[in-house]
């Protein structure tokens, strides 16, 4: 990969992420409550939306969906490779309490004047437009979740490796392994389309052969 792309992905990724978390939180779905004080009862809402008015609430589980959805992603993770997906999923649900605290002292103080949720959405658009863009310019292929959307699910887990190579030669071995792949994937993706390949990735996509 470019590394100008890499640097926009370990940037966007996690900027993706946060602001969809925080996007999620205004949503009707982000707090499920489940009731059984009367027959069984499923609503959605925001979590200050739901009742808790007794005995409703002796008889009645509320369940974040977005933290539960991460901690499912986050043993998928795990099952991948554990030392990642532990890292990944940590930072994750970290990412969701700033966001959360954020979302708080802005409603109970005005800190961003109430319209923190614009914030998230402008900031979350530019992001996936600097995404496209990265591989548009610096790589000339579309994104792999254009060929399969789960890739969208995979990518913290990725960008954390990414950083955790760099920082901590972490599996740096096997990256350096599958590198020359990589650029051969990606060379046979501009021959294809016949797009010119430059002479350092040509040299690097011959590597694997």
């Amino acid at each position: 990969m470019d590394q100008n792309n890499v640097l926009i992905h370990l940037i966007f990724i996690p900027t993706i992420a946060a602001t969809l978390y925080g996007m999620l939180w205004y949503s009707s779905i982000r707090n499920v409550s489940v009731d059984w004080s009367d027959g069984l009862t499923v609503k959605c809402g925001k979590i200050l939306d739901l009742p808790f008015s007794s005995p409703t609430e002796k008889n009645m589980i509320v369940v974040d969906s977005v933290v539960l959805f991460n901690s499912i992603l986050g043993v998928v993770y795990i099952m991948c490779e554990p030392v990642i997906g532990l890292v990944t999923y940590t930072f994750s649900m970290s990412w969701i309490m700033l966001v959360n605290y954020l979302i708080l002292i802005d409603e109970s103080q005005g800190a961003f004047g109430g319209n923190l949720f614009s914030y998230f959405m402008y900031i979350h658009i530019f992001a996936w437009i600097s995404q496209f863009v990265g591989h548009g310019i610096y790589e000339q292929r579309a994104p792999a979740l254009l060929t399969n959307l789960l890739f969208a699910l995979i990518a913290p887990f990725f960008a954390v490796l990414e950083y955790m190579t760099l920082l901590f030669n972490y599996k740096e071995a096997e990256v350096k392994k599958l590198a020359p792949i990589v650029w051969a994937d990606i060379a046979h993706y501009r021959q294809q389309k016949k797009i010119p390949l430059p002479a350092a990735s040509k040299l690097k996509a011959s590597e694997s052969t």
